[in-house]
């Protein structure tokens, strides 16, 4: 990312926190794009109770993503600690997901893979 970023904006912007960012961002689009799968499959297969549920939840995740939005605001420069604070909050929807999963699997709805 060092190189990308001499290259696009010069060295002042190589060799401040940008690089960082954007590598930390990369994972986050990672985190995202595997949120956005498993999370169409819940709503797709998901009950309306499930999902009404997942609603709640959902908000108790936004709330503590920003929580940790404020907390992690002094980590680093630029902006990482939001970038880690999104982390947390993809991370937190995958778990999500994956519970319904695996409670869909042990139900025998799902089958094993």
């Amino acid at each position: 990312c060092y190189s990308v970023v001499f290259i696009l904006n010069g060295r002042e912007w190589a060799m401040s926190a940008a690089p960082r960012v954007m590598q930390s961002y990369c994972v986050l689009l990672f985190l995202m794009a595997l949120n956005g799968i498993l999370e169409a499959f819940m709503y797709a297969c998901a009950t309306p109770r499930w999902l009404q549920r997942c609603q709640w939840v959902n908000v108790a995740i936004s709330l503590s993503f920003v929580l940790l939005a404020v907390l992690l605001k002094d980590v680093g420069e630029g902006g990482l600690g939001l970038v880690y604070a999104s982390w947390a909050n993809m991370a937190m929807r995958i778990l999500l997901v994956l519970f319904y999963v695996a409670m869909m699997r042990h139900r025998g709805v799902l089958p094993a893979w």
